[in-house]
């Protein structure tokens, strides 16, 4: 399974988004908060189906009522994703057992996958339209198969 991820889109979609989803073959989408404006989770949604969590600038309307976290299992694959995560090093302990395969967080707008123990910590950066902190704008393909998964972060 194909699954885009993206987070800190703050009510902008970059324009490169859809497209690069479109052509990676993105089956399911993740938003790791700081969505801004309900409508991009519509647009998201006529890609693929999308689950979101709640950001720290979510804070009225429908983005609102997201939760705070999700833990699922997409192609075998435990993911576990939240908008505030840290440090791999800091967050794994943190983590409810068992373990997921795959954490996913967003908020520092820098991009980031790293592995940690038996899990891939990935922050797919800001896929809005605004760079923050010197990183660039990006997005992440997550592929998962047969209870394993990889990687890749997409600078957009």
């Amino acid at each position: 399974m194909i699954i885009g991820v993206l987070s800190d889109t703050h009510s902008y979609l970059h324009p490169n988004l859809l497209p690069v989803f479109k052509e990676a073959g993105v089956e399911q989408i993740l938003h790791a908060g700081d969505v801004g404006a309900y409508g991009i989770l519509r647009e998201l949604g006529r890609l693929a189906p999308v689950t979101a969590v709640c950001g720290n600038v979510d804070v009225s309307g429908n983005v609102a009522l997201l939760p705070a976290e999700v833990r699922l299992e997409l192609g075998g694959v435990t993911i576990y994703m939240t908008h505030i995560g840290g440090k791999p090093f800091a967050w794994y302990p943190q983590l409810h057992e068992p373990k997921p395969a795959v954490a996913i967080c967003g908020h520092s707008h820098i991009p980031l996958l790293e592995r940690e123990r038996e899990t891939l910590f990935l922050n797919p950066g800001s896929a809005g339209i605004h760079t923050r902190f010197g990183a660039p704008l990006s997005a992440a393909i997550l592929r998962v198969s047969e209870g394993e998964a990889e990687a890749a972060i997409i600078t957009l």
